[in-house]
């Protein structure tokens, strides 16, 4: 699991375009002469030591952040994060159950916890901040880092929103494409698309045998 964090954050990390005295734009040109300044002897505008120089002992971009790491190494990860966060209750799927369908117009009947507007998906009606803020109220999640993972990012447009406009940076939305093992670990909450979670289960038990 260690090896899989350390490489996500590896490969998450921008190449940087650290330019060298020889790559930089400057002209090779001293920029005084030699002698006669009174000052001390300095050299081009590449220089590392002048402002706006060149880098010493630069890199040139792109490093390389490959991983040895094989497909099957990283799926069990997945499925370790996603397990684990199921057992301590952290894993919450957003999403309509069939079986659950004979059952709406009884739950309303009851005044349970269903109501009529209630919807299936990570999609909320508004923009605003105070939707998001209620719902962390009332789940009691301030200080909780909150994953949101979309099965469609453009289609929770709003959640987007709101969560951007919430003044906190404890809270995020991803596509499931996006998601890496250390967002899963890192999360204290996490409330997936039942078509995300799907995406999942398909995807990360490639490798395993069932019959074994």
């Amino acid at each position: 699991m260690f090896g899989i964090v350390r490489s996500s954050i590896a490969k998450s990390a921008a190449p940087l375009l650290s330019r060298s005295r020889s790559e930089h734009k400057f002209s090779r040109k001293k920029l005084f002469k030699q002698k006669g300044t009174g000052r001390a002897r300095v050299g081009d505008a590449n220089s590392p030591i002048r402002d706006r120089g060149a880098y010493a002992m630069a890199r040139t971009a792109p490093n390389d952040m490959s991983s040895d790491l094989p497909n099957k190494t990283y799926y069990l990860a997945y499925r370790v994060a996603l397990s684990d966060a199921y057992r301590k209750g952290k894993l919450f799927v957003i999403g309509q159950d069939e079986s659950f369908v004979g059952k709406f117009e009884e739950k309303l009947s009851t005044k349970e916890t269903v109501k009529a507007g209630d919807s299936y998906d990570l999609e909320i009606p508004t923009t605003e901040s105070i939707a998001i803020s209620k719902f962390v109220k009332s789940h009691e999640l301030e200080k909780l880092n909150v994953l949101f993972i979309a099965d469609d990012y453009f289609k929770v447009s709003n959640l987007r929103e709101a969560v951007l406009r919430y003044p906190s940076n404890k809270l995020r939305v991803l596509q499931k494409e996006e998601v890496e093992v250390r967002d899963l670990l890192k999360a204290h909450r996490i409330y997936v698309e039942k078509a995300a979670f799907n995406y999942f289960a398909a995807k990360y038990t490639k490798f395993v045998d069932f019959d074994a």
